[in-house]
């Protein structure tokens, strides 16, 4: 009977159907060192990765320290976005294999290639990442293949957006104190792609802050939607050199400035310009803490890191509507708060004007105001005796000069007869009336005045 391929497979990487109490029911994936299938304990019902090396590379002193770099690492470090490895061993004949948990989910590059990410979850990734290399650096661990391919997104209901990160593939991390073999500074480990500017000059020359470059290679594809540099690997790699690092803004408008900032930052070719893990960490937990907390100022403004929504996208849509749909309430509220004032205005202004001759109106209805003086009319009413009150107040008259008394006539009445005495009778009673009529007139006068 011919060997079916996956038989063939098998025998190709020196690994047979069975691996102790594991059987192999399908290959996972495959890379340049070796192959990853899954494995079933049947006693316990319990699946597993087991990631084997290819038996060309099982005899090679260096490959095979690369190979238990990944086991060491594992073990040197606990927290929750790394794999588990529980076995390490060699078959009979010469092949190293190790057994590891079977994680359910997608890698993020799969993801990466149904678009950008949204901004919530690009900051709940991130986040987990800069937590776990925090983790690694302190351990005195730099992972030097930090790439959307070596991160799973597994579901997970108690982590950060229902996903929990795991990094994958320590193989060829660089660890401190490390015994026995050490790596060449003259050599270039890492995907051209993600490899920061000393990690393309050597191997040997890279520190923790390698990894802060890789991983904001990492965010800017995830923003952005690709890489910041593409082409070959001898292009990419003179490019982290020599080029220009292109500004997050300048691909992607509408990510949030602070974010692209930090990217920014994390992408300086000189090292020491670069924030530490422990700073990026900080700064994207403050992001994410104000995104899903958002103060009234900062609601209004949407915090998106990306073009639109891809398909199959587990944020729902209404976490980015919301700060716009407040941004329009608060707009409409505004204008028409500023409406209702400038009516009140209007009115307020046409009823001053109204105001003194409807009150003029009302303390002398039967008098009509004339125009221009109803501000005048409208202080006080003329009181009822303002002549006697204005009188002293004016200058004395005059007095007409005194004319001597006419002397008595004799024999008048013989003479004139009865009629020649009415004439200055009636002098002196119309003097009183003329004076009285001058009085008049002069306390008109005033009155007009005074109005």
């Amino acid at each position: 009977m011919p060997d079916s391929e996956a038989e063939r497979r098998l025998r190709g990487v020196g690994l047979p159907a069975t691996v102790g109490p594991y059987r192999i029911v399908r290959q996972l994936g495959e890379g340049g060192m070796g192959v990853v299938y899954e494995g079933l304990h049947e006693a316990l019902a319990r699946r597993v990765a087991i990631k084997v090396l290819r038996s060309d590379f099982s005899a090679g002193a260096s490959a095979m320290e690369r190979f238990f770099n990944e086991a060491r690492a594992v073990n040197l470090i606990e927290h929750p976005s790394l794999v588990q490895i529980s076995d390490f061993n060699r078959q009979p004949d010469g092949s190293a294999y190790l057994v590891m948990e079977l994680l359910r989910g997608e890698s993020l590059a799969a993801r990466l290639r149904r678009g950008p990410l949204p901004g919530v979850m690009l900051l709940q990734v991130a986040w987990q990442l800069a937590d776990v290399m925090v983790a690694v650096h302190a351990k005195g661990i730099v992972h030097r293949d930090l790439k959307p391919d070596n991160v799973m997104l597994v579901p997970e209901p108690i982590a950060p957006g229902g996903e929990r990160v795991k990094m994958l593939d320590f193989g060829i991390a660089k660890l401190a104190h490390s015994v026995g073999h050490q790596t060449q500074s003259n050599i270039l480990i890492g995907t051209p792609a993600y490899m920061s500017p000393e990690q393309c000059r050597g191997a040997g020359q890279v520190d923790a802050r390698s990894d802060v470059y890789s991983l904001g290679v990492v965010l800017f594809e995830a923003i952005a939607g690709r890489p910041p540099f593409r082409g070959d690997a001898g292009e990419l790699i003179a490019r982290h050199l020599f080029a220009q690092t292109p500004m997050v803004a300048s691909l992607a408008p509408r990510c949030d400035r602070q974010l692209g900032l930090l990217v920014d930052r994390m992408l300086a070719k000189e090292r020491e310009r670069r924030p530490s893990m422990q700073q990026v960490r900080a700064e994207l937990h403050r992001l994410l803490s104000q995104h899903q907390n958002p103060s009234p100022l900062s609601a209004a403004v949407p915090m998106v890191g990306m073009q639109g929504l891809p398909g199959g996208s587990r944020v729902p849509p209404s976490k980015l509507e919301r700060p716009v749909a407040q941004t329009d309430s608060r707009r409409w509220q505004w204008r028409l708060m500023v409406r209702v004032v400038a009516a009140l205005s209007t009115l307020g202004m046409f009823g001053l004007m109204r105001w003194p001759g409807a009150l003029r109106k009302q303390l002398n209805p039967q008098q009509p105001v004339a125009p221009g003086r109803e501000l005048k009319a409208a202080v006080a009413p003329l009181p009822a005796n303002l002549p006697a009150l204005v009188q002293p107040l004016l200058p004395p008259e005059t007095a007409p000069a005194s004319t001597p008394p006419a002397r008595p006539r004799r024999n008048s009445r013989a003479h004139h007869g009865p009629e020649s005495a009415s004439p200055p009778a009636s002098r002196d009673q119309g003097q009183p009336q003329d004076e009285q009529k001058q009085s008049e007139i002069k306390n008109e006068a005033i009155l007009g005045d005074v109005d």
